[in-house]
């Protein structure tokens, strides 16, 4: 039998494929999620750095240099004195007339503590409930007169206005102190940064992460929002403030770490006003996209009205008040009031005082 033998190659003609590697579609999409969250930091501390030398972005509240950061204050920071219109601050940095620590015989003081609502965000001073409840206790005073002091600084939360009316409110002997409470009023407090008033802590725990709370935490994201919102709102009047809707961005407030804050700074308030015998109330102001929903679908306005009956405080809710008018309410998307809604706070808040026996009535 014949033996047929086949040629075998040198060793230095075979060739060796090596072998593919096949990735999974989740390792490459985790690679590029890495890469992308690498890259945003990056971004972040470089746009960070950038911002504290140059100032670029400055924006808010502190844009006109009105606001003086107080290191020394449970306030933070607070509205220079004697500023000229828009803000028209008196000498101790409130808006309104000059008003004296030792108050008038004959006078009695109401203490309004807030934020920019209270403050009168995109109104005058004179056009502020504040004012317009002012004139209209003394129109028909007899006997006595009347002094609202308007106490509120844009951007004040709960724990800012305590400590307002620790340090200032008080030296003016208020017969009367009216907390006005803005559902933000839980976010911790602000600081005075190159791009304006920042709240740089929004994310504390596990529980306060949610959609409203990573926008605010990100140099990179606030000016991408802000730049990309703008625009929204030029093109698409209406889209920015439906997006700040009670599912996405006010309900879920009741589940952050600030929210049990908020109500722990408000009892104190409480305890100091019954320490000093000072009647005390509150007012618990709505969102734009809030108007219309039933009462029990407010959850956030629900559990602030328990939490103050259940402490003894006379509070109002007054969405009902903003329903068929025949001017705007709000001046703009979100929740700050117009001259309009000014005056109709005005009267809901002397009726609902009135009621309860914290003030006179209001007359036609």
């Amino acid at each position: 039998m014949a033996y047929v033998t086949q040629p075998v190659a040198s060793p230095s003609t075979v060739t060796t494929t090596p072998p593919t590697q096949n990735y999974s579609i989740g390792a490459r999409l985790g690679v590029a999620l890495l890469s992308l969250l690498l890259t945003a930091g990056a971004m972040e501390l470089l746009l960070r750095g950038y911002v504290s030398v140059t100032g670029l972005g400055k924006s808010g509240q502190d844009k006109d240099g009105a606001i003086q950061p107080l290191p020394d204050s449970a306030r933070s920071y607070a509205l220079r004195p004697g500023l000229p219109p828009p803000f028209s601050t008196n000498a101790f940095g409130f808006r309104g007339e000059p008003v004296e620590v030792a108050k008038p015989a004959g006078v009695r003081r109401i203490v309004m503590l807030g934020d920019s609502i209270t403050y009168g965000n995109s109104v005058e001073w004179d056009q502020t409930f504040s004012r317009v409840l002012q004139q209209s206790l003394n129109e028909r005073a007899t006997g006595q007169s009347f002094e609202v002091l308007n106490l509120g600084v844009s951007g004040y939360n709960t724990g800012q206005e305590l400590a307002t009316l620790r340090e200032l409110g008080l030296r003016f002997s208020p017969d009367l102190i009216v907390l006005n409470v803005c559902l933000n009023d839980s976010d911790a407090v602000r600081k005075v940064t190159p791009l304006g008033l920042r709240n740089d802590v929004a994310i504390r725990s596990f529980g306060d992460i949610n959609f409203r709370t990573i926008l605010q935490s990100s140099y990179l994201i606030s000016m991408t929002k802000y730049a990309l919102f703008t625009q929204l709102e030029k093109s698409f009047p209406g889209f920015v403030g439906k997006l700040n809707s009670p599912e996405l961005v006010i309900d879920p407030r009741m589940r952050e770490k600030g929210w049990g804050t908020m109500k722990e700074e408000m009892r104190a308030m409480f305890e100091l006003a019954r320490e000093r015998q000072i009647p005390l109330a509150i007012v618990i102001y709505p969102y734009s996209s809030q108007i219309g929903m039933q009462p029990e679908q407010m959850k956030p306005q629900q559990d602030l009205l328990a939490f103050a009956a259940a402490n003894g405080i006379p509070a109002l809710e007054p969405s009902a008040a903003y329903l068929h008018q025949p001017e705007d309410m709000f001046a703009d998307e979100f929740i700050h009031l117009s001259p309009h809604g000014h005056r109709v706070m005005a009267a809901a808040i002397q009726e609902f005082l009135a009621a309860r026996g914290l003030l006179p009535a209001r007359t036609p």
